[in-house]
C-alpha cells in the first residue's frame, strides 16, 4: 500500500495547482470586467456634461432673434482623455401656448467592447425677451 501512498500526495498537489489556477483566471477575467465597467462610467459623465453644455449654449441667447435661431443641429466630438468619439444631436422642437422650445440632447458613443452607448437629456426654454429676465425674479 505505500506505493498508492506516494501517488496520493502528488495528486493532492495536482488538484490544489489546479484550483489554484482556475481561482487566478477567474480574477484575472473580472479585473478585466472592472476596467471595462469604468471606462463606460467616465464615458457615461463625459457624454453628461457634453450634453448639458450643449444645452448651455443653445439656451443662451441675448437676443430674442438668438432664440428664434435655435434650430436641430448634428455635432461630433472627440475626448482626447477617453479616447472616444462622442455624436452630440440636438433636436429642438417649438411649442405654442405657451411659447417655448423644447431641447432633446442625445449623446452617443461606442465603447471598448462595442456596444453603442447613449446619454439623453431634455430641457425646455421660454420664450422671453432676456433684457427683461432680471423682472422674473
Amino acid at each position: 500500500m505505500q506505493p498508492r501512498q506516494k501517488g496520493q500526495g502528488l495528486l493532492d498537489v495536482l488538484i490544489a495547482l489546479l484550483i489554484i489556477a482556475f481561482g487566478t483566471l477567474a480574477l484575472i477575467r473580472y479585473q478585466s470586467q472592472l476596467s471595462l465597467s469604468e471606462e463606460v462610467v467616465r464615458q457615461q459623465t463625459d457624454a453628461n456634461i457634453l450634453a448639458a453644455s450643449q444645452i448651455d449654449s443653445l439656451s443662451d441667447y441675448t437676443t430674442l432673434t438668438g432664440y428664434n435661431n435655435i434650430a436641430t443641429n448634428t455635432t461630433t466630438n472627440t475626448s482626447i482623455a477617453a479616447n472616444t468619439t462622442y455624436t452630440i444631436t440636438s433636436t429642438v422642437t417649438n411649442n405654442a401656448n405657451p411659447i417655448y422650445k423644447t431641447l432633446d440632447v442625445n449623446v452617443t458613443w461606442t465603447d471598448r467592447a462595442g456596444t453603442a452607448r447613449n446619454i439623453r437629456q431634455v430641457s425646455k426654454i421660454a420664450w422671453m425677451d432676456p433684457t427683461y429676465s432680471a423682472e422674473v425674479m
